[in-house]
């Protein structure tokens, strides 16, 4: 394989797949804010639905943890649980109290080859840990349930992206806009392929392993129970 086929940043061969997926040197950087871009659109649209005000996407912006009438929103936040998780850091948390849920939401954008195995993967990422929360006294009527939001970096998804998407509130007209930021940061990505080597390599992530949890997630120490249950409202 001549130097041309190869990956400038790290060395292995050199596709657009390689270029928008694969390239570890790119994913703490350029995947990351890629990343980033989809989920402040995913959590301006939940947001919404527990009261919080509607605001320009380009305004919108995402705090660690948010409360609104209705309940509430976390992102990328560690989950603390009495046994060790592989997985107890997901993407976005949501709280809401009218429908009496807790959403866990993960997202991913990944290349056709890996589509539905991602896909099926975000989905049962977090089973332990909803077994763990199921056992914390939550109201017997709670639901929590785990909607992972996956698409190419084409902005191709599966026949059932369409289910989720509307089980998270994501109309079609929010549909189109998040592919296209997809496909637009993708082809920065991919653009910035001609410009000289850099040094890619991984930053520090500051939110890593910070121990975060809501009351409610606290194991129980007494006989009070959790902190907080999300209850319905009444009207």
């Amino acid at each position: 394989m001549s130097s041309s086929k190869k990956c400038t940043r790290c060395n292995n061969g050199k596709n657009v797949d390689h270029l928008a997926t694969k390239c570890q040197k790119l994913l703490h950087l350029e995947y990351t804010k890629r990343h980033n871009e989809v989920a402040k659109r995913v959590h301006s649209v939940l947001g919404r639905q527990i009261g919080l005000p509607k605001e320009k996407i380009d305004a919108h912006k995402i705090e660690s943890e948010v409360h609104g009438k209705y309940g509430w929103i976390a992102y990328d936040k560690t989950v603390k649980t009495q046994k060790t998780k592989e997985y107890n850091r997901p993407d976005i948390i949501l709280a809401d109290r009218r429908r009496n849920t807790i959403t866990i939401v993960e997202i991913g954008i990944t290349n056709q080859d890996n589509l539905v195995d991602t896909e099926k993967f975000k989905k049962q990422k977090y089973e332990d840990l909803i077994e763990d929360l199921k056992a914390r006294q939550f109201n017997q009527h709670t639901k929590i349930r785990v909607i992972p939001y996956v698409m190419t970096w084409e902005g191709i998804v599966t026949k059932e992206h369409s289910k989720y998407r509307r089980d998270l509130g994501i109309s079609d007209r929010m549909e189109a806009h998040i592919q296209r930021v997809v496909i637009q940061e993708t082809h920065k990505i991919v653009m910035r392929d001609m410009k000289p080597k850099e040094d890619y390599d991984s930053v520090e992530d500051p939110q890593a392993q910070t121990g975060w949890m809501p009351a409610w997630m606290a194991p129980v120490t007494s006989g009070n129970g959790p902190a907080w249950i999300p209850q319905p409202v009444s009207a």
